[in-house]
């Protein structure tokens, strides 16, 4: 590899016109990169991303035009990996990021309330929990048997993805 390459030039060789053949488009194209990683935040999707688009670009592509060309775009930058789970063997734990309001039917107060979800990576099974917070205490309560153990026994595997209070300074990985 040449001395003189640098990570912005080889990216613009290996990246340039991802998903777009040339002569073929006659719209404006949103930067499809910003896109996918805009659709990783919380209550992002393609409807959202499209409509944002089309306020800006009014003569843009239309909805399903816009999901195909975004999908080939992801497809070809995002390969995937497939992964076997034996049943029984891991869970998958975190809290989705969003709350829910929560009304006290005695005094009328609302809260908001984290949602605590695992999932069992063979059968996809999912169970869901409503906890107050995102603490300590509320985490490990939420693991407490028969809440996230499987309907047939027990898992050899425990996948934590990104929560906060386990990362130095509360701070989790950004796109």
């Amino acid at each position: 590899m040449a001395g003189d390459l640098t990570d912005a030039v080889l990216e613009q060789r290996l990246f340039a016109h991802a998903g777009v053949r040339r002569g073929f488009r006659r719209r404006r194209e949103p930067d499809w990169a910003s896109l996918a990683c805009e659709l990783k935040r919380p209550g992002v999707n393609l409807m959202v991303l499209w409509e944002e688009y089309r306020a800006v670009h009014p003569e843009g592509y239309g909805y399903s035009r816009f999901c195909d060309l975004f999908r080939e775009f992801d497809r070809r930058l995002s390969p995937t990996m497939r992964q076997d789970h034996p049943a029984g063997d891991k869970v998958f734990v975190d809290y989705s990021g969003k709350k829910i309001m929560i009304v006290d039917r005695e005094t009328g107060v609302v809260r908001d309330a984290e949602i605590f979800v695992a999932v069992l990576g063979a059968s996809n099974y999912t169970y869901a929990e409503a906890t107050w917070t995102q603490t300590l205490p509320d985490w490990i309560e939420a693991h407490v048997p028969p809440r996230v153990t499987p309907p047939a026994g027990h898992f050899k595997f425990l996948r934590v993805w990104s929560v906060k209070f386990l990362h130095p300074r509360g701070r989790t990985r950004d796109c």
